[in-house]
């Protein structure tokens, strides 16, 4: 199964109609999907004479778009033992309310996702999360949110593999070039393991998290060069800002968002640690919960890898 992936294309807008090489990148693709601020049913129509489509609903969609057969909030989608889903912003799969775990998503409790597409961002990605592969092909018309040649993706979901290929646009008259690839193989079973650890690490106490934190910081390799992990003497602003530079030392940067409601209603913020491949996030309900939520997400995300980012 070959599937074209691009997102954010706002149009017309930014352009009145997509760019040839999007016909040339997708020829032969089994389904496009898009992820999102597409604006208008026109660019839908364009992509379905290429292959059959689906779209998510993005935040700056609107009206008869929103309406249209092709188009949902949230898509899942299976392909043989593959469960995809897509969506424009990236999903949470662990809500956290001031007193307990959230309640998921109906059609989260039947199907956590092997793949997750997703939009927003006006950025590529390919990160790993646990036993997810998530994946932006950033935005076709404004790359970091600037006018200019996008970017788009191509997804092969095989027996036994699944390969990503990002693409950078150039000139009309070029070809596109291959910005990210990865290959892996797939993985399955039931809950992924980091996501059951995610609530057991909430029901820690901030001091244990904290503990767990510089432990598994130093395993990473960060060196302390006063040789000793605990910052517990320090002010909590300054225990945040410390973990942000040890975490950035090894090569992740801290991502915070505020996000929008779910199916219980709740708006919250989004906790994160992120690298060139990996990534690491929950949301919690309350700011008063965001530190707890970092010291989670620190060790959510050095639990995905084999090794170290490199920075």
């Amino acid at each position: 199964m070959r599937i074209g992936l691009l997102s954010d294309t706002h149009m017309p807008e930014v352009i009145s109609t997509l760019p040839p090489q999007v016909g040339d990148a997708f020829s032969g693709v089994d389904l496009i999907l898009h992820g999102g601020d597409t604006y208008t049913t026109s660019v839908l129509d364009e992509l379905e004479a290429i292959a059959p489509v689906l779209a998510a609903a993005g935040d700056d969609d609107y009206g008869e778009f929103l309406r249209d057969r092709r188009v949902k909030n949230r898509h899942i989608l299976k392909f043989g033992p593959v469960t995809l889903w897509l969506a424009h912003e990236r999903p949470y799969l662990h809500a956290f309310r001031r007193d307990g775990p959230g309640k998921p998503h109906p059609e989260d409790q039947s199907s956590t996702p092997d793949i997750v597409i997703f939009g927003h961002g006006h950025r590529p990605i390919i990160q790993r999360s646990g036993d997810i592969l998530y994946v932006s092909p950033g935005s076709l018309t404004l790359p970091n949110y600037r006018k200019d040649f996008g970017t788009l993706g191509l997804l092969t979901v095989g027996p036994h593999e699944i390969e990503v290929t990002l693409f950078q646009l150039t000139a009309v008259e070029q070809v596109s070039q291959t910005i990210f690839k990865t290959t892996i193989l797939h993985r399955h079973g039931n809950m992924p393991p980091y996501q059951i650890n995610a609530q057991k690490l909430m029901g820690l106490t901030e001091g244990e998290l904290e503990t767990m934190t510089w432990e598994r910081l130093i395993s990473c390799g960060f060196h302390d060069p006063n040789g000793c992990y605990t910052t517990v003497i320090l002010p909590d602003s300054a225990r945040s800002f410390s973990l942000d530079e040890r975490m950035k030392a090894l090569g992740w940067d801290y991502e915070q968002e505020p996000i929008g409601p779910d199916s219980e209603g709740f708006w919250g913020y989004g906790v994160a640690y992120s690298s060139a491949g990996y990534w690491g996030g929950l949301k919690v309900e309350h700011a008063s919960q965001i530190r707890k939520a970092k010291y989670v997400a620190a060790i959510l995300a050095m639990d995905c890898l084999e090794s170290p980012p490199q920075g």
